[in-house]
């Protein structure tokens, strides 16, 4: 929801940039690791997850999806889109 009302006007390469940071910080939660443990490993389809709905996900979570893991010249995409 953040990422289509707060981002929608972003150029491609920030887009590319932002969907990095998105995925790594996803990554992070446990969420991932957790559905790929129900679904391919123990084969169970129960997985446990830490927010059972959307509501209980606190918005500090969510801040933090959205915080860079790098400075802006250190971003692996920094050059992508500059010329």
């Amino acid at each position: 929801f953040r990422q289509i009302n707060d981002y929608s006007n972003l150029s491609l390469a920030d887009c590319f940039r932002l969907e990095l940071i998105l995925g790594v910080r996803s990554a992070t939660l446990g969420e991932f690791e957790e559905g790929v443990r129900s679904r391919l490993v123990d084969k169970d389809g129960a997985p446990h997850w830490k927010y059972p709905n959307i509501n209980s996900v606190d918005k500090a979570v969510i801040d933090e999806l959205f915080t860079s893991l790098w400075r802006e010249q250190e971003h692996p995409l920094f050059q992508l889109g500059r010329v």
